[in-house]
């Protein structure tokens, strides 16, 4: 009868999983990055007119693993104030 290394086997799980870790964590990330993109072209489409450059003022904020920011930096008047 054969005998298995359980030490051997463990390894090799543990190395598949953490190969799988790895693609998952890159295709989430790459998944953030064409949802931010595509949040930043919506969101200037969606942007008055009237306001001058407030729409080309989307841009990435602050980024990390796991999340994505949008920011748009223009201030523009809004009842009486700059907001």
């Amino acid at each position: 009868m054969a005998t298995t290394n359980l030490g051997d086997f463990s390894k090799a799980i543990e190395k598949i999983l953490d190969e799988y870790l790895q693609d998952v964590t890159e295709s989430l990330e790459g998944g953030l990055d064409e949802a931010q993109d595509y949040l930043i072209e919506q969101l200037q489409a969606a942007s008055p007119e009237n306001t001058g450059d407030y729409r080309s003022h989307w841009k990435t904020g602050e980024s990390g693993k796991g999340y994505r920011r949008v920011i748009n930096d223009k201030t523009v008047p809004w009842n009486g104030k700059q907001q």
